[in-house]
């Protein structure tokens, strides 16, 4: 992930007119069947959590999410290697190929990065008996916004703010950036398993001009059942369980 801010440099393009409509096409987060890998994943390692830059209070949100993905992890009969004890395998490899951050553009050297995964991997595999490493990213994505309703990663959310503005300016849509938790599985060979994101938060919601009003940070992760959706959606299909009933 770039080294730039990523929260307060989020861009909002939004107009007068509708978004065109477009067949969705449904997404598929397994890479690999998960018949083929699932009943032989015992262990799995979890990465330290990362987070766009500017996040306020990082770490408090970061052990938050943390401690919820352990949770799930184990509720679902894995054995879970904490971040704490994955961190420092992956910092090290990362160290022997001199960082994985190309210098003077802050992205990633996606060679570097592959070579220091497959090191930390196999270390990960000889030390704790780990079969597959589970990165969770808490990421700034665009949502597409529809008359003052954003969709992105599973959910919708409210982007107008308020009864009046609808009323006496009408609706925007286009683009408005939100967060997303987004998760990758990777196998202890290095094959990518599975990768899904759940939408969590709008990060702005639209005035009459068509503006951006920023959400204090501090609104971002108050809402326990939206965080909890998330994860749920980025989550559960890989540990077989079934989203729930309309209704229920």
């Amino acid at each position: 992930m770039a080294r730039r801010s990523a929260l307060l440099a989020a861009a909002l393009a939004v107009g007068a007119s509708a978004c065109a409509s477009q067949k969705a096409v449904k997404y598929d987060p397994f890479k690999v069947p998960r018949d083929q890998f699932y009943g032989s994943l015992n262990t799995v390692a979890v990465t330290p959590m990362r987070a766009p830059a500017d996040l306020e209070n990082a770490d408090a949100v970061k052990a938050r999410f943390e401690a919820a993905v352990l949770t799930k992890l184990q509720t679902a009969g894995l054995k879970v290697i904490a971040p704490v004890d994955v961190g420092p395998i992956i910092d090290a490899a990362a160290a022997a190929q001199g960082g994985i951050f190309d210098p003077a553009t802050g992205e990633v050297v996606e060679a570097k990065a592959k070579a220091a995964e497959q090191a930390a991997l196999a270390q990960l595999k000889e030390k704790y008996g780990a079969d597959a490493l589970l990165r969770v990213d808490l990421r700034v994505v665009p949502a597409m916004l529809s008359h003052d309703v954003a969709a992105w990663d599973g959910v919708t959310e409210d982007a107008g703010t308020g009864f009046w503005k609808a009323v006496l300016v009408g609706s925007h849509s286009g683009r408005i950036p939100a967060l997303s938790i987004v998760v990758w599985l990777t196998a202890a060979d290095g094959t990518e398993l599975y990768a899904k994101a759940g939408g969590l938060r709008i990060l702005g919601k639209v005035n009459a001009a068509g503006k951006q009003e920023t959400i204090p940070h501090a609104e971002l992760f108050a809402d326990e059942n939206r965080n909890a959706q998330a994860l749920s959606i980025a989550l559960d299909p890989l540990l077989g369980i079934a989203p729930p009933t309309p209704g229920s």
